[in-house]
């Protein structure tokens, strides 16, 4: 399939389905970062919680 960027149009289905794979693939990007920010956070907020709670002992 070869792809001409001067024939881009929405009538042809071919255009369409390049389109949405474009789409799909930054949707799936972003949702894939978000994921990973948010993993991120609570990896962090976890491994706070555990040095505070070793510095409790460690003052016991």
């Amino acid at each position: 399939m070869q792809f001409n960027k001067l024939n881009f149009n929405l009538d042809s289905s071919e255009s369409w389905l390049i389109l949405l794979i474009y789409a799909g693939f930054w949707l799936y990007s972003y949702y894939s970062l978000v994921i990973c920010l948010i993993h991120t956070h609570k990896q962090q907020r976890i491994a706070e919680n555990l040095e505070l709670e070793e510095s409790s002992l460690d003052a016991l």
